[in-house]
């Protein structure tokens, strides 16, 4: 559970905590209702919690943090993220003991409140799920209940089956990813760094970098995050350290998906055309008309599949590329790190504010520095029996679903119900 906060002006609150968004203003204001009635009640702390969970949707156990709240003009609270592969397995599980998909209130409270944010309620929980996948279907009791997209599944299973290939024949495999610290030394999301970026705020430090079996590599400071920066940073650094073929896994963050060219339809120009069916490898004739290349396209082409600049790059220089698929965005050593970078930089900047671009510049470089191999190897043995792990639930939980529509547990729509 993220740490109690303590009572007091916000002002007071250390800059490593965030607001409760301000997208909520009832949320904030039933936290503060809460805050200011059980404060005033001569049983402090004490409220029943069927009664605080049928009024505000919020996990009981949250209950005394929320009580300590300072009555003020902002609240803040550590944030904490639902970890995704855990809410994967908390679903597998439930689906497995109940042979039934659970609703959305089961799976709520079922997870652990130290993984809950203290903010989020079943709304904001219900909007997360399907911002993450997730999808819902309708029981036979005329319920909804949660379930994973097929695609989603489908798309992590081809991954870890290709991921796991390409380890049994002992390829080098890297991954690629960023990392932004504020001023304070204090990690953000790349959100928050693009928004400080189109404001030109220039307090925010940067950076990329490579982590393979080996250790960590490549690490450098860039201005924003942009596809012009990312893809000089490719030529220039990665493409110079990496000689052999590798595999380079990439995520789906937006300085990573320029598109050489958008999927092609008749309206495309011929030059579009002939460009797509190059990047497939599909011979063609210049001289033929645009419906006969745009027949090709959908004959020998996969439509669904886009193309990247620096996926072009990469493979032109004898790379094979992965793309790291949402669901699993963190089952990567370079998310190990950066949470261990996290953890450090937190613990050597608590009491400070405003610290110099260059402390902070210098404590990654050396933290990265000393990312010893056997750190390295050891997040790497982890992560891969992670994939295994997910592997094989993708595969039970794929047979389970099976089961459950054909002995009618759950009501699947079709055609005709629009």
């Amino acid at each position: 559970m993220a740490a109690v906060p303590k009572p007091g002006s916000s002002k007071d609150s250390p800059d490593m905590q965030e607001i409760i968004p301000r997208s909520a203003p009832e949320k904030l204001h039933i936290i503060r209702h809460f805050a200011n009635r059980v404060r005033n009640k001569a049983n402090k702390g004490f409220l029943p919690k069927k009664h605080f969970k049928d009024l505000t949707g919020l996990h009981p156990e949250h209950l005394p943090a929320i009580s300590r709240l300072s009555f003020s003009d902002n609240i803040k609270i550590d944030t904490v993220e639902l970890n995704r592969i855990e809410l994967y397995k908390t679903w597998v599980d439930m689906c497995k003991k109940t042979l039934s998909l659970p609703t959305t209130e089961q799976l709520f409270w079922s997870l652990r409140v130290k993984d809950v944010p203290i903010y989020m309620d079943i709304g904001h929980f219900r909007t997360w799920l399907y911002n993450n996948g997730f999808m819902w279907e309708q029981c036979p009791n005329g319920k909804l209940a949660v379930t994973e997209k097929k695609e989603v599944r489908y798309e992590r299973y081809l991954y870890l089956q290709k991921l796991a290939r390409y380890r049994s024949e002992n390829k080098q495999i890297v991954f690629i990813d960023h990392c932004v610290f504020n001023c304070n030394g204090r990690r953000v999301t790349s959100e928050e760094s693009y928004e400080a970026s189109k404001n030109n705020d220039e307090t925010y430090h940067r950076a990329i970098f490579v982590a393979s079996k080996i250790g960590l590599h490549c690490l450098q400071f860039v201005e924003r995050y942009i596809e012009k920066v990312f893809l000089e940073w490719i030529t220039q650094e990665f493409l110079m350290f990496v000689g052999t073929p590798s595999v380079v896994v990439l995520s789906y963050d937006k300085h990573c998906c320029e598109e050489v060219v958008n999927v092609p339809n008749l309206d495309s120009t011929k030059r579009d055309l002939c460009k797509w069916l190059d990047y497939f490898n599909v011979p063609y004739d210049p001289e033929m008309t645009k419906v006969t290349l745009h027949d090709l396209i959908q004959k020998y082409t996969d439509l669904s599949e886009k193309v990247y600049v620096v996926d072009t790059i990469l493979k032109a220089n004898g790379h094979t590329v992965l793309r790291l698929p949402n669901s699993i965005r963190k089952l990567t050593s370079a998310t190990m790190f950066l949470d261990m970078l996290d953890l450090n930089m937190k613990m050597r900047f608590s009491h400070e504010t405003n610290v110099s671009p260059e402390r902070i510049r210098e404590s990654i470089h050396e933290f990265s520095m000393d990312f010893s191999y056997y750190d390295t190897a050891g997040a790497w043995n982890h992560i891969q029996s992670q994939e295994e792990s997910i592997s094989s639930l993708d595969v039970s939980i794929d047979k389970l679903l099976c089961s459950i529509i054909k002995e009618q547990l759950i009501f699947v729509p079709n055609r005709s119900d629009g």
